[in-house]
């Protein structure tokens, strides 16, 4: 741009215009070009990021108070509400996060429910390794260990599926 003495978007116009042909000449599909420097996908990217900021702060606090409550030791399905919110908000946030940072041009449901699932088993997994290591379950007990890891990541994974499909709904729309 400083060589042709050009504002910067117009080379990104010019070649915004010769993706979208060649998308149209090799039969490309997709569902929206979109660029990541449009205000409508900035607003959108921002808004996903804090309706999942709200969703983690409100996992924050029913955590809290199970552990206060003992819930986790009264009410059977709190440690699987909790994994399953659990599972949207890190499936909501990562999705954001990887637009907002990576390249936009494919999104489409099968990337983002990919990326949201690969979020959630990611910290998923070091959820139950955190658990682990600070004691806040007991291995020794074997088969219920593995039984209630192995719930633990469906529910996340369930909850992610859904957190991905409301990111799909926002971003797309």
């Amino acid at each position: 741009t400083e060589k042709s003495n050009t504002s910067t978007p117009t080379p990104l116009n010019q070649n915004s215009k010769i993706f979208i042909e060649l998308c149209k000449k090799l039969n490309i599909n997709y569902s929206r070009f979109i660029r990541t420097t449009e205000k409508e996908h900035i607003k959108k990217s921002q808004e996903l990021f804090k309706q999942a900021f709200v969703l983690l702060l409100m996992v924050g606090v029913l955590t809290v108070l199970a552990q206060i409550f003992y819930l986790y030791w009264t009410v059977w399905w709190s440690d699987t509400l909790l994994h399953f919110l659990s599972g949207v908000c890190v499936s909501i946030g990562g999705i954001s996060a990887w637009f907002i940072v990576f390249d936009k041009k494919e999104i489409n449901l099968s990337n983002i429910l990919i990326i949201g699932v690969v979020w959630v088993i990611f910290i998923g997994v070091i959820w139950e390794i955190f658990e682990l290591s600070f004691s806040l379950t007991f291995f020794s007990d074997g088969a219920v260990y593995l039984r209630d890891t192995v719930s633990d990541l469906i529910v996340d994974i369930s909850g992610g599926l859904v957190g991905a499909i409301y990111a799909n709904k926002l971003l797309t729309d």
